[in-house]
């Protein structure tokens, strides 16, 4: 979800820096992405918990880590797989 709402919510941003002139006619070429941006907005808003705040950099940490654990369980997982299998094998 955060992939969608991150390109929208910076051109939403960049929005806000023009005046004038500049802004009418930067908002008149973003005008389908800024369309969109309150709803991901609110969509955004309503998948997280508790006020959480949107933290991409804290969620690429935790998933990396994530990641890591269920490849160290995978492997555990392959060995037991291995261990039993043998154990089938020669059972008497």
């Amino acid at each position: 979800m955060y992939a969608l709402y991150a390109p929208i919510q910076a051109t939403y941003k960049e929005s806000q820096s023009p005046k004038g002139f500049a802004e009418i006619k930067y908002d008149k070429e973003h005008k389908d992405s800024l369309a969109k941006y309150p709803e991901l907005r609110d969509c955004m808003q309503n998948r997280l918990q508790n006020g959480e705040k949107i933290m991409p950099k804290q969620w690429r940490a935790e998933i990396q880590s994530l990641q890591l654990e269920y490849d160290s369980i995978g492997k555990e997982k392959s060995k037991t797989a291995t261990e039993l299998a043998y154990a089938e094998i020669n059972q008497p």
